[in-house]
């Protein structure tokens, strides 16, 4: 994953139901002091798509749906 690409990650709203939010990788790095990840691991800064926000977050939780060249 790379600043650029589009990203999905499925989530559950508080009523139980599932959805998927979108967004935009804006910023990438190894092991973000604040995020309880294990070091050499990389986080990603992505823009959630509405009023959202942006977020820090894992690969682990976040799906590629579209590559920047």
């Amino acid at each position: 994953m790379k600043v650029g690409d589009m990203v999905k990650r499925n989530e559950v709203d508080p009523r139980g139901n599932d959805f998927v939010r979108i967004g935009i990788i804006v910023d990438t790095m190894f092991s973000n002091p604040t995020f309880p990840v294990p070091q050499h691991h990389h986080v990603y800064k992505v823009r959630w798509l509405g009023d959202y926000g942006t977020f820090w977050d894992t690969a682990k939780r976040l799906e590629v749906i579209s590559e920047s060249r």
